[in-house]
């Protein structure tokens, strides 16, 4: 119940904004023009800041956001080349959100284009706690040590978007682009491979391992973890990830209950 009531205050608010400093909250530049110049919240309007790690309290937007702002210069945006941010009030006491009983992991091939980016947004909202984006032996996608960074703190910046549209309290972590022999010496020992004909996902079942269109290379799929079907059809790598961050997160929430058993 107090979860439910914590999620209520949570959907009343305005919007939800991450901040560094929950003591004196302030909106970053990009997050002051989301709230001011996109959702075009007015003065005294109630919102959430939160710092990213389960403690948030709810603040007032300021009148004077973005100060030093000139007269027609969108508020949140650039004042003489130097961006402007958005003071918000503490009007409540600190909240700490629990943690999740368990966190959950899903590693998903990476796909060609902005797909991956989409897969990072859907996997914020069902509530992945641990996203990993994977070079597999068939995956299109070729990085190299420079966009593997760039593209990981794309994905990060997806994320924050997401989470503070969802209301998460709790950001997930998003890894850099790892090829799949390295993710395997990172992932949670109950972790599963999704693959046509495999068994049912176990109960205690931490990550599920998603592979590329083009299907695990035999070499991967004799890397030791059990195997979980994903459903009667042939899913898109994006989709078979986010039924598997579904199944996960019912299961850890008691919504639905998996059949005790191994996946093969």
């Amino acid at each position: 119940m107090e979860r439910y009531g914590q999620l209520q205050k949570l959907r009343r608010a305005a919007a939800l904004v991450y901040v560094a400093d929950l003591d004196a909250p302030v909106a970053a530049p990009d997050d002051a023009h989301h709230l001011l110049d996109v959702l075009r919240l007015r003065p005294d309007e109630v919102v959430v800041a939160c710092d990213g790690r389960g403690t948030w309290r709810a603040c007032r937007v300021r009148a004077e956001s973005g100060s030093g702002r000139r007269r027609g210069t969108p508020r949140g945006r650039a004042v003489d080349g130097h961006p402007t941010g958005a003071e918000l009030e503490p009007v409540g006491p600190l909240t700490v959100a629990a943690q999740p009983s368990h966190p959950l992991t899903v590693a998903f091939a990476m796909t060609k284009g902005d797909r991956p980016e989409w897969t990072v947004q859907k996997l914020t909202e069902i509530g992945v706690d641990h996203i990993v984006p994977l070079l597999t032996r068939r995956t299109v996608v070729r990085l190299g040590p420079q966009e593997r960074e760039r593209r990981a703190d794309k994905l990060r910046r997806v994320a924050r978007e997401a989470g503070a549209q969802s209301r998460r309290t709790h950001l997930p972590e998003v890894a850099e682009p790892v090829a799949f022999e390295r993710a395997l010496e990172r992932l949670p020992s109950a972790s599963l491979v999704a693959e046509p004909g495999g068994g049912f996902m176990d109960p205690g079942t931490r990550a599920v391992l998603v592979g590329p269109e083009g299907g695990w290379d035999p070499a991967e799929l004799a890397c030791g973890l059990g195997r979980v079907d994903l459903g009667p059809s042939v899913l898109r790598a994006d989709t078979a990830a986010l039924v598997a961050a579904a199944l996960l997160g019912a299961a850890r929430s008691g919504a639905v209950l998996l059949p005790a058993g191994r996946a093969r």
